[in-house]
């Protein structure tokens, strides 16, 4: 599938001005722009027959506080609240991750090939995903030589999903938990340090589970791990789960506005604020955060992408999970605020055209000064979560944008593809229009 490159020459110091500007006539100008263009229209829940209202998030939460089990049309939500959950009955760990550099690196030349050639998203997702499978298959056989594989089973901790939860079907990630019951048993069996024949990822691995499980221990708690397919990490934290399973119909007020604050504040919502007690959690929530109990302002009742929209006006912390709302409305704000450009050579066009492209920029001696790979994934100008998905967003700072001013149209490109030739003089043409104004550019692609 094609996608179109979309740019716009933007004033930066207007557009780095926006993020909690509260600027009411920018987000009425968005919201006109948004039903103008279709994004989201409240069209949209008509046609998928969904209730506005209802927040499937909300009613994971309410489910698993009211002791009923999951609905099992909406796994990913309830999955997406037991990781809160989790996360909130969780203790603090250092050195508690095993990242798979190895891995990672394998991964990087098979999306540096992908951009190249164009291909596909999902052959790395499976790529990396069967790379992590295949570690721990590694740390498995490891554990079976020196028989220790009953008193660890390593299925149970990195597969077995969220306590008291169907087992995750996620694509990014597998979890799985140990009771303490199965801690005290796995106590003391692991040694890789003396396990001289270990690979050294496999003897990592190995000692962040035997480092999980013996702080876990000494708390009496259980321990949960993951390993994240899309960022080859693997980690084991100490993790009550006798809470979990006591807050499982508990019909706890105050545990469930906590998942509304962790909800919102993830990224930010540090282990040392999720280790305080109830009541401490109330005090300090109540002295940063008075107004409401999610944390922040609550947002008026708009469509998803002027939401966003209203979110980058308003709010310090954005929700990570809505990272594709974000580069939604940051194409209707610098639809607002900048010039859109000509972009008939790169509309469409697949990346395999801008990795041919940045070839010949860089024969051309002009890389890493002008990239076609920063410039539309190289991500947003502000200050927000990033999208993995489309749109994607990239940008050239004003700096740049004078410095790389007249370099394309100073070299001799009849080498190149003609269609690549089409692509240089046009961005040549952004380039000049936006430096002849002190402007800087953002591109967006979807």
């Amino acid at each position: 599938m094609s996608y179109c490159c979309m740019p716009y020459r933007v004033d930066f110091k207007r557009l780095r001005a926006v993020r909690k500007s509260r600027d009411a006539a920018l987000l009425a100008r968005v919201v006109e722009l948004a039903k103008e263009f279709g994004d989201g229209d409240e069209d949209e829940d008509e046609d998928t027959g969904e209730d506005e209202e209802d927040d499937p998030y909300d009613a994971a939460a309410h489910r698993f506080l009211n002791g009923e089990p999951p609905d099992p049309a909406t796994l990913d939500a309830h999955e997406h609240v037991m990781g809160l959950v989790c996360m909130l009955c969780s203790a603090p760990l250092a050195n508690c991750e095993s990242v798979l550099k190895r891995i990672r690196a394998q991964v990087r030349v098979a999306d540096e090939a992908r951009w190249r050639e164009g291909g596909s998203f999902a052959n790395v997702d499976r790529l990396q995903m069967e790379l992590v499978q295949a570690h721990l298959r590694e740390v498995e056989a490891a554990l079976e030589r020196h028989a220790v594989a009953d008193r660890i089973e390593l299925r149970q901790l990195f597969a077995a999903g969220y306590p008291g939860s169907p087992i995750s079907a996620s694509s990014s990630f597998s979890v799985g938990y140990m009771t303490s019951a199965m801690v005290e048993r796995a106590r003391g069996v692991l040694d890789p340090d003396a396990w001289k024949e270990l690979a050294p990822e496999v003897r990592q691995t190995l000692s962040v589970i035997r480092r999980g499980i013996d702080a876990a221990g000494e708390r009496g708690y259980g321990v949960q791990g993951e390993a994240s397919y899309s960022s080859q990490i693997v980690s084991v934290v100490p993790l009550n789960v006798a809470r979990v399973e006591a807050l499982r119909g508990s019909r706890s007020r105050v545990f469930y506005e906590r998942l509304l604050f962790s909800q919102v504040h993830r990224s930010a919502y540090t282990i040392q604020i999720h280790q305080l007690t109830d009541e401490e959690f109330l005090a300090w929530k109540e002295k940063h955060y008075p107004d409401d109990p999610s944390g922040e302002e609550p947002a008026p009742d708009l469509p998803s992408v002027p939401r966003a929209a209203w979110e980058l006006l308003h709010k310090t912390r954005l929700d990570e999970e809505r990272a594709d709302f974000y580069a939604m409305a940051l194409h209707l704000i610098c639809v607002a605020i900048g010039t859109p450009l000509e972009n008939a050579a790169v509309a469409p066009a697949d990346p395999s055209h801008f990795a041919a492209v940045d070839e010949a920029l860089e024969s051309g001696g002009l890389q890493p000064q002008i990239s076609m790979q920063k410039l539309i994934f190289g991500g947003p100008p502000i200050r927000m979560p990033q999208t993995d998905d489309f749109p994607t967003v990239g940008y050239m700072a004003p700096r740049t944008v004078s410095a790389a001013r007249g370099q394309i149209a100073g070299r001799d490109w009849s080498q190149s593809p003609e269609e690549v030739q089409r692509t240089l003089h046009l961005v040549n043409g952004w380039i000049e229009e936006a430096a002849s104004r002190g402007e800087g550019l953002v591109c967006f692609y979807q």
